[in-house]
C-alpha cells in the first residue's frame, strides 16, 4: 500500500505556539484512504500524539471538510 497524505501537528487550546495540547490532524480524500479502522488506529500510535484526528472532505469538492 502506497498513499500520499498530509499530516499536522498542531497545538490546542493554546494561543501560544509549543504550548498546550499536542495533537495530530491528517486530511483524507475519502474514509478508504488507509482501508480499515485498524489502519488508522496503528498510523495513530506510530505518531505517539495524545489524540489523532482523521478529517474527511466532503464529497462536494469545495474544499470544506465533513
Amino acid at each position: 500500500m502506497s498513499s500520499n497524505t498530509n499530516f499536522y501537528h498542531v497545538d490546542a487550546f493554546t494561543t501560544q505556539p509549543f504550548t498546550g495540547n499536542p495533537a495530530g490532524v491528517m486530511f483524507l480524500d475519502s474514509k478508504d484512504q488507509f482501508g480499515d479502522d485498524e489502519l488508522l488506529h496503528k498510523i495513530a500510535t506510530e505518531l505517539n500524539m495524545p489524540a489523532t484526528a482523521f478529517l474527511l472532505y466532503k464529497s462536494s469538492g469545495d474544499g470544506s471538510i465533513a
